[in-house]
């Protein structure tokens, strides 16, 4: 899975989570909450399998690229 993918991904995750927090933030029956917790669990499972060594291995070795770029295009000033 391509790096741009997996971001994809975790955004998704995100939004889903922080729409999950704001309905919590909402008058609810206890059922309604109940629900909106479970839901929240589960999305915070996902969010921590998105989060994994692959993930931040690929991110740290994009930074690097980037930084070598970076250091490629101050050498040819």
């Amino acid at each position: 899975m391509t790096l741009d993918r997996l971001l994809e991904e975790l955004a998704e995750d995100c939004q889903v989570t922080l729409d999950l927090l704001n309905q919590l933030r909402s008058p609810l029956s206890d059922n309604d909450r109940a629900t909106i917790i479970a839901e929240l669990v589960a999305t915070t499972i996902h969010l921590h399998s998105h989060c994994d060594d692959s993930l931040q291995d690929r991110l740290w070795q994009e930074g690097d690229r980037l930084s070598d770029v970076d250091a490629s295009e101050d050498s040819e000033s």
